[in-house]
C-alpha cells in the first residue's frame, strides 16, 4: 500500500490529505503509526526515483510537513 494525497482534486488539499490518510491507516486499518509514517517513502521506490527523492537524506529532495 502506498500513501497518496489525491492532490489536484477540488477541495482535496495536500497539506490535509496526507495526515487524514495517515489517520485512516492507523485508526481504521490498524497499522502501526511509525510504519504508517515511514510508508510515505514507498511511492518514490515504486516510481524508481528513490535515489533522488523520498527520504530526509543529505543530497535528496524531500518536502517536510512540521
Amino acid at each position: 500500500m502506498l500513501v497518496g494525497t489525491d492532490s489536484g482534486i477540488p477541495m482535496k488539499f495536500t497539506s490535509q490529505s496526507t495526515w487524514n490518510e495517515f489517520d485512516v491507516w492507523v485508526n481504521k486499518f490498524g497499522f502501526d503509526p511509525l510504519y504508517t509514517f515511514e510508508s510515505n517513502v514507498l511511492p518514490s521506490v515504486a516510481m524508481g526515483v528513490d535515489k533522488e527523492f523520498g527520504t530526509v537524506t543529505e543530497g535528496k529532495i524531500r518536502d517536510i510537513i512540521a
